[in-house]
């Protein structure tokens, strides 16, 4: 069972992301993506706290340096603030499938970085893997039927990609940094919570500061529903005169 730890744990990621994107897709066409990364990085900072309490008898990690606070800080900016607000963005035009296919980039823009701002080796089987994704992604994007699709929605299907990549340079970057912050023999769980920390600080301090309304991301899902049930009344309406028409005869 030991050999396998670490492939078990990457299924059961696998497996809790499959079911975790279908609920946050829902939940933020309800009440707005920037509302359902608040709430979740809030109780992730608090499940995370009480986990590392039972662990370690600590609430907060209490060994920290600068350093731990710049590169945790930095990683849960990128990666929780802007890159999962992205993702979440993602979620409300073009679904969970499309979103998550664009997620499979993460370890494309880590290896490109790495090698960029690193120094680190990029082999050919790297760079073969890498194109492989690409040529995937491609397939699945360039698939969709354009000949039934208006503007509207393909504007609002650009920018679900878009927030789609952006999510996956933001989870990337935010690895990068955090990669950073471990190298010191910091503890992964530790560093954690203080990515999440200074992600929740700054996510609300965002919020207080813009007060606008700021979940205008329901409005195409708003949409389709009205133009679902438009398109419902319209048939039932053409049925209900084809049968009064079909009595009166």
């Amino acid at each position: 069972m030991n050999t396998y730890f670490g492939e078990i744990a990457a299924l059961g990621t696998a497996f809790c992301w499959s079911f975790g994107s279908v609920f946050f897709t829902i939940s933020s066409r309800a009440i707005g993506h920037n509302t359902v990364n608040r709430l979740r990085l809030l109780l992730g900072f608090i499940l995370l706290s009480l986990t590392h309490y039972f662990i370690t008898g600590y609430l907060f990690p209490h060994n920290v340096t600068a350093t731990h606070w710049v590169w945790f800080g930095a990683s849960g900016v990128i990666g929780f603030v802007i890159g999962d607000t992205l993702l979440l963005r993602s979620f409300v035009p073009i679904g969970p499938r499309l979103s998550m296919l664009m997620m499979s980039l993460v370890p494309v823009f880590s290896t490109l970085i790495a090698w960029l701002f690193l120094k680190e080796i990029l082999h050919y089987t790297d760079i073969i893997a890498i194109l492989t994704t690409l040529l995937g992604i491609s397939i699945v994007i360039l698939a969709r039927n354009s000949k039934d699709i208006n503007r509207a929605d393909k504007t609002n299907y650009g920018i679900g990609l878009l927030c789609g990549i952006g999510g996956a340079v933001g989870q990337a970057v935010g690895l990068l940094l955090s990669k950073k912050g471990l190298n010191t023999g910091f503890s992964p769980l530790s560093g954690n919570i203080l990515r999440i920390f200074v992600a929740v600080v700054v996510i609300y301090m965002v919020d207080r500061l813009d007060k606008r309304p700021f979940e205008n991301n329901r409005k195409f899902y708003e949409e389709q529903k009205s133009r679902q049930y438009h398109g419902r009344w319209c048939s039932a309406r053409t049925v209900s005169r084809g049968v009064a028409f079909s009595g009166g005869c």
